[in-house]
């Protein structure tokens, strides 16, 4: 016979992992986080709550730190701006 103690214990995790990727946020250069509840597994920014896209997961878990340089150099237009220059 199990007693109520034993049954609470039962369904108690004994441990708790959590992944972090510190200022990796593509947004606010927050830290990340992954949660999953009952819609599934995500991974979103403790500082500014943006969740990140599927494409910014594989980024992320394969090429850690590194996917925000690459993101950014892959996505960014190259633009100049000219300060001061007169229109005509």
């Amino acid at each position: 016979m199990t007693t109520a103690t034993q049954r609470t214990r039962a369904s108690i995790p004994e441990t708790v992992t959590a992944k972090l990727w510190l200022r990796s946020c593509p947004k606010c250069q927050g830290d990340l986080y992954e949660e999953t509840d009952l819609y599934g597994r995500y991974i979103a920014c403790l500082q500014c709550a943006y969740y990140l896209s599927e494409a910014d997961e594989v980024l992320l878990k394969y090429l850690g730190n590194h996917s925000k340089k690459l993101a950014t150099r892959a996505t960014a237009p190259n633009v100049k701006v000219l300060v001061g220059a007169k229109s005509s």
